[in-house]
Order: C-alpha cells, then structure tokens, then sequence
C-alpha cells in the first residue's frame, strides 16, 4: 500500500515537472502565439473570460526557433518568457501588450540569452512586469514604452550585459529603478535616440546606469531626463 502510495505521488510530482514549462525543440519552426496555444501542453492559453493570450508557466524558444508575436501577450505570476532564438512583435497600427496579468506576486519576465537570431520590438507596450533581460543578444526596440516594471529581481526595466541594444523613440516611466542598466563585469554600448526618461528610480539610481562600453560607443542623443524622486540622479 505504501510502495502504491509513493508511487502515485511521484507520478504527480514528475507530471507537475513536464508540464511546468515548455522549450521549443529547435528545429527551425516559427511560431505564432495561436501555434503556441495548440502546441505548448498549457504554457501558453487563450483566457476567454479576460480575452487575452496568457503564459501560464515558463516558456523558452530555443535556439534556431522564432516568435511571431502577433497578438498581445499577458505574464501569470513569476514566468519567464526566454528567447535563445529570435523574437519580432512589429506592430504598426496600434500597440501589442506585453503585461503582467497576475494578482500579486513577482511580475512576468522577458530574458533574450545568447539569442541566435535578431529580435526585434516595434510599438510594444510593456507594463507591469519585473523586468526585461539582455544576455549576449542583439535587439532593437523602436517605438515601445516601458512602464510601471515592478524591478524585484533586477535593478533596471532593461538590464544588458554583452550587447549592443538599440533603443529609438522609446519612453520609459515610473519604473521602480533605473531604466537602462548595464553591470560593471560586462561590456555594452547601448545606442539611445530620441527616448524620453520620467518618473522613474525611487532609490540612490541614475536613470540610465552603464558599465564599460565595447567596441563600439556608448550613444545617448537627443533624449529626454527628467523627474523622479530627489536621490535619483540622470547618466551614470
């Protein structure tokens, strides 16, 4: 009775395990989110209460795999959406959301690492969430606005390290810690045009914090600094 006992927990147990998250196979596909509401075992599902697509559990897209962001994505309580592949979310009419939808908690996450293709975010509208990674990948956002990101885990909206992120007529505000971040271990020349900066940093933080440029140079042109609280500062 005990053997059949721990038996039916350790099945539930590894069934928990498998159906926690879901990685792409990496075998070239492309996938739209509605691909991925079919194919992820539960990762990723249409809410018909709340019309929305929601990712339920941690999703990766695996190296050599790409996603088509084609409609706006909302974040469960601490996920992870993390690209090894590449992304696009080009929206040129309205904005796409990308959200935290949770009640409480740490909120969703994006993390791009040693991503094998561009990924690219054209008029993203990007709120709640904990906060967005750059690990070794090569991304380009256009037109996107970064706003109330909670920062739990991570000091900045945008952290990147070994990278040359471009950003270009975005705006962050009201983040609770730097907007952009790099760390003083890594090398990264963010490129930085036309973007307004408000409201954000509620600690001893600039709102652009960088470490040690790479090949390139570091560009910050014709952008916007302004309020937030009195220990904040602008450019570190």
């Amino acid at each position: 009775m005990k053997k059949i006992a721990l038996m039916f927990v350790f099945s539930i147990g590894l069934w928990s395990m498998l159906n926690a998250q879901w990685v792409s196979p990496g075998n070239g596909t492309t996938y739209t989110i509605e691909d991925l509401v079919e194919v992820s075992n539960g990762c990723v599902m249409w809410i018909d209460g709340n019309q929305q697509y929601r990712i339920e559990n941690d999703l990766t897209i695996s190296a050599n795999d790409k996603l088509d962001v084609n409609h706006s994505l909302y974040f469960n309580n601490n996920v992870t959406l993390t690209i090894k592949g590449s992304i696009e979310a080009i929206n040129t009419d309205n904005y796409y959301w990308l959200a935290f939808s949770g009640n409480s908690g740490v909120g969703g996450r994006i993390r791009l690492e040693d991503a094998t293709g561009p990924c690219v975010f054209r008029r993203c509208y990007m709120t709640q969430l904990d906060g967005l990674q750059v690990i070794e990948s090569e991304v380009v956002f256009t037109d996107c606005h970064f706003q109330n990101f909670r920062c739990e885990q991570q000091s900045a909206a945008v952290s990147c390290m070994n990278c040359d992120p471009v950003f270009t007529n975005c705006e962050f505000d009201n983040n609770n810690g730097s907007a952009i971040s790099s760390p003083a271990n890594g090398q990264t020349s963010p490129q930085i045009t036309n973007c307004i900066f408000d409201y954000n940093v509620g600690t001893n933080q600039p709102h652009i914090n960088l470490g040690p440029g790479s090949q390139d140079s570091i560009r910050i042109v014709n952008c916007t600094i302004q309020w937030g609280d009195n220990m904040a500062g602008g450019i570190s």
